[in-house]
Formats: C-alpha cells, structure tokens, sequence
C-alpha cells in the first residue's frame, strides 16, 4: 500500500501521531537507501576489496541481502558474475557488489515506475564496468533525492490537512 495511502487512513482513524510516525519510519528508510548508494560509490572505486570474490552466501551476508535476492538480479539481468571454472559458484568482485549495493537502494517498498525504469538500465552492456557503476549510482541518488522533494511537498500538503481538519 502507498505511504499516503497509509497516512490517509490513519487520518481518517483519527491517528495523526501514528501517521506521522510512519512518515518517520519512511524517512530512516530512505536514509538507508543513501547509505546503499554511498557503499556502492565506495566499493566501485579502488579499495581494499579490489581482486577479492565472494560466492553468493558470502555477497549475500556482505551486502546484507539475502542468496535468493542476489541470484533473482542475477536471473533479472541486473547482475553478472563470474563462474568459478573448478566449482561452477558465482563469484562476485566489488563492482557486482556496488550493483548490489544499488539493487538494495531500489528495492523500496512501494515500488514505482521510476524505480522500474531505472533498473533496466543495470541491464545496458555498456553500464556494466566501473564507470557504469558510477553511472548507476548517480541515476540510483537522483532518484533519492526526487523522492525526497516530493515527501517535503507531501509533509506540507499534510500539514495544510491538519489545518484544516483541526487536529
């Protein structure tokens, strides 16, 4: 269900704290997927986990995500690891991290078309190396950051709701 969905019928319940206190629980959400985005940068640019392969389990734990997360980006297109040649396992390096580092920004809850929109950019070939990364990672913080404008609009269109009714 949509966030103002959500406050709408807290609203209307006469439970304008617990509405605002979603709006809370949605604003540390987005603080997390900030956050996501700021690994990813970390981790596409050279660092300590450079030549480092992780196997599924271990990316899974790495980036907290779960296996099953990582092999349905791997499915969807978003993600491309390599093959151990001895064992057949998925090996992830530091920028198939950073893509799933950004997968997790945009995992939001109430998924949009923009979101949608964005990923099938993880699917272009030539975003597929580190400068691809960064340019995913942009695209990812752009986002935020709409999404962000758009809640402050929301908040002050929220706040005129409760002029209005009073409370």
């Amino acid at each position: 269900m949509d966030t103002a969905v959500e406050v709408i019928r807290f609203v209307q319940k006469d439970e304008v704290e617990e509405a605002l206190w979603l709006l809370n629980r949605v604003q540390i959400q987005r603080g997390k997927e900030k956050r996501a985005v700021a690994e990813a940068l970390e981790l596409a640019g050279p660092g300590e986990e450079e030549g480092k392969r992780f196997k599924t389990g271990e990316a899974a734990e790495r980036m907290e995500v779960t296996p099953s997360a990582i092999r349905y980006w791997e499915r969807s297109g978003y993600l491309y690891p390599v093959r151990n040649p001895e064992s057949g396992y998925r090996m992830f390096d530091r920028l198939q991290l950073a893509r799933i580092s950004l997968l997790k920004a945009l995992n939001h809850p109430y998924y949009t078309s923009e979101s949608a929109d964005l990923k099938l950019k993880f699917k272009k070939p030539e975003l597929k190396g580190e400068k691809g990364c960064l340019v995913l990672a942009d695209e990812v913080m752009k986002l935020l950051h709409m999404r962000n404008r758009n809640q402050v609009r929301a908040y002050s269109s929220l706040e005129d709701l409760f002029v209005m009714l009073g409370k």
